[in-house]
């Protein structure tokens, strides 16, 4: 077949295992991309071509970690083979999956209008299950004698929230269910050790209040997606005949469920192609499984193995500085990157006194390089290991008056305002919602307090149902709530079955409209005294107009696509995009200001200087106990790190630190040495 003038010449640009990486499309492939390598370009020609040798683009999944990297390449490909390329499936692991489970939901016992719960929602309803499990015989705080008050301050720190939560999705990422941890003696046992036998009881409690709500969260999608197949093999076949072709990028990253769930989709057809670098896995704390890239050969028998080693980032200092340091690790896979770029300067090590002495050396550096090398504000980027190291380092930049954004902060979706908006949106779709019921149920005021929620919530759980249903049932009546809280639940029914009347009949849009008209946030903000107030406005403006430029997106896509494949305009498609963005799509700023960021947070990113702050043992890398296997961990992250770096590398330490409200004397990093060649004798 003959290939467009467009494809050939971007394949002459390609250098050889590039190219090779693209025109070997049959049969499974693992490219081993290292930073810098030109991963994205290779993704993109591949599908190109495979959409130019025949392949309808419906037919080729593609996945990625962000929305931002699945847009990036939808929008190449597009520019290279046209509207056509609009039909791909591509999107991130939990955006694609959850097309499949929409419509087999009722397999496992949920509506396709199911709802998620980001992690601020699944955090608020761990923590209703929590106190129902361990604190339900807990007296009042003053009926409780001092020994009771030391006894439950010493219990709600085991069975803190956020560490629950984060047992529970390392289950979930590893394929186990609440029943299963139930049943699995070694856990308990642990649990026991650790002096949180009840961990069990919250898993299972959780679980079902999240079947009783109807929503699922993150790590669900995954999970149940894996039971869906696992559990009826006829879909787990009409789900894998979809598809002729997968790419996954960042394959490194892969946790179990992902593992599992790819597997399920190449049972019968091996036309899988994944890129991803070993020595950038750096995301264990959230489940990936580095042995994933390291086995992708064992299960897929014959698959060829490209290496792409030319940086097109960074400066030879850099790149050579990179190899020396990942050479420590045992646990990798073989490569030697190199760079066609100038030898560039040397990299700079600064030991100083203490983290203002830092803040302010990384300060006069950056306005020094902006004086004399007619850099932009926007080239530097700040990493450390931390999100405390960021205060002193504020402090400098805000003396010095130099511009700077956090990336990681409070998104736009995490503002309050937001979310109860959002709240009323996700009603629309799913009135059984029990973190959207709770959050908006006396949002504007209506005389339902704290008291009546209560109430509301014992008799769901007596009646194991979700407290829309329980509302909605006559022994309501019989709760106790007062004559002004039952008035407020008659207006607060009557308004969300309005809002369910919309969000089935009308479009995202006029849904959300209608919604922001009634429950009036916009004016009840605008009409306040306070600055404060009138911002809330305006974010609740521009919430209602993120739902009309996303129903312009959708509406664009969908011209001249077949039905089968149009996206959804309606509420429940808005609120899937925007529940299953990442920190990764919704912290850009493109002003031109110093970018502040933890390492985790820059992967994938690249600046014209970097500074990496904070290179103290016990701090970078974190204190690890010895423990050879996070000890390597830590050096792919800091490999990250230096990898960012285009043409600048500043690693700074300090002497002192205030860290846990000590100052504690620090020693410079073992990694300083892994990474600076050592002089010539």
């Amino acid at each position: 077949m003959q290939l467009s003038p467009r494809l050939i010449e971007i394949l002459d640009r390609l250098n050889p295992p590039q190219k090779e990486a693209v025109m070997n499309i049959n049969g499974p492939e693992l490219v081993i991309a290292g930073a810098g390598s030109g991963k994205t370009s290779v993704l993109t020609a591949r599908i190109a071509l495979l959409m130019e040798l025949g392949v309808p683009p419906e037919r080729i999944l593609a996945l990625t970690f962000t929305k931002k990297a699945a847009e990036e390449m939808k929008s190449r490909i597009v520019d290279m083979e046209g509207d056509s390329a609009k039909r791909l499936r591509m999107g991130t692991f939990h955006s694609v999956f959850i097309t499949f489970l929409r419509p087999y939901a009722h397999y496992l016992g949920f509506r396709s209008s199911f709802t998620i719960l980001d992690e601020d929602d699944s955090l608020s309803c761990l923590k209703r299950c929590i106190k129902a499990v361990v604190f339900a015989d807990k007296p009042e705080d003053d009926k409780m004698t001092e020994e009771q008050a030391k006894y439950y301050k010493a219990l709600e720190k085991k069975y803190d929230a956020r560490s629950i939560r984060n047992i529970i999705s390392s289950a979930k990422n590893h394929l186990v269910t609440a029943d299963m941890y139930a049943q699995d003696m070694n856990r308990r046992q642990r649990d026991m050790a650790c002096g949180r036998p009840l961990v069990y009881r919250i898993f299972l409690e959780y679980r079902n209040a999240c079947f009783r709500s109807q929503t699922m969260d993150f790590d669900d999608i995954l999970l149940h997606t894996d039971i869906l197949m696992a559990m009826n093999p006829s879909v787990s076949y009409e789900i894998a005949s979809m598809f002729d072709y997968i790419l996954v990028d960042e394959y490194q990253d892969t946790n179990t469920a992902q593992y599992s769930i790819l597997s399920r989709l190449t049972v019968n057809n091996k036309n899988i192609c994944v890129v991803g670098d070993d020595s950038q896995s750096i995301y264990a704390f959230r489940g990936a499984v580095i042995e994933n890239i390291f086995r992708f050969k064992d299960e897929y028998k014959g698959a060829k193995v490209i290496r792409l080693e030319q940086n097109y980032r960074s400066t030879q200092n850099i790149v050579n500085a990179a190899n020396r340091l990942i050479a420590f690790n045992e646990n990798r896979i073989p490569k030697t990157c190199f760079s066609s770029a100038e030898r560039g300067s040397a990299i700079k090590v600064n030991a100083c006194r203490n983290e203002k002495h830092e803040a302010d050396f990384i300060s006069t550096v950056i306005l020094n390089k902006m004086k004399y090398e007619k850099m932009d504000y926007k080239d530097f980027a700040i990493l450390y290991r931390t999100n405390s190291q960021s205060r002193a380092l504020e402090d400098s930049l805000i003396r010095k008056r130099i511009p700077y954004v956090i990336y990681s902060g409070v998104s736009f979706f995490e503002r309050m305002e937001v979310k109860d908006l959002l709240a009323y949106f996700r009603l629309s779709v799913n009135p059984d919602d029990d973190e959207s019921f709770i959050r908006v149920i006396n949002k504007p005021v209506r005389g339902i307090g704290a008291a009546a929620v209560k109430k509301i919530a014992e008799l769901a759980t007596w009646q194991n149902v979700s407290m829309w249903k329980a509302i909605n049932m006559p022994e309501i009546y019989s709760a106790g709530l007062s004559k002004k809280a039952y008035l407020g639940l008659e207006e607060f029914k009557r308004l969300i079955a309005e809002f369910n009347d919309l969000a089935l009949n009308e479009t995202a849009y006029k849904t959300a409209y209608a919604i922001s008209s009634a429950v009036d946030f916009y004016n009840e903000y605008k009409n306040s005294a306070s600055d404060e107030s009138k911002q809330r406005a305006e974010n609740i403006r521009e919430l209602v107009d993120s739902v009309k430029a996303y129903e312009e997106d959708i509406n664009g896509q969908n011209k001249d696509m077949d039905e089968r494949f149009q996206a959804s305009s309606t509420m429940e498609g808005y609120l899937q995009n925007v529940m299953l963005l990442s920190n990764a799509d919704t912290d850009s700023d493109d002003s031109n200001k110093v970018s502040l960021m933890t390492v985790h947070c820059s992967k994938g990113l690249e600046f014209g200087c970097v500074f990496i702050a904070g290179m103290e043992q016990g701090l970078f890398p974190i204190e690890i106990d010895g423990d050879m296997k996070e000890e390597e961990e830590e050096r792919r992250l800091f490999y990250v790190a230096v990898t960012r770096a285009k043409k600048h590398l500043f690693i700074t330490s300090a002497d002192e630190r205030l860290r846990f409200g000590k100052r504690t004397q620090s020693k410079p990093s073992a990694f300083i040495n892994e990474l600076i060649e050592p002089p010539k004798e």
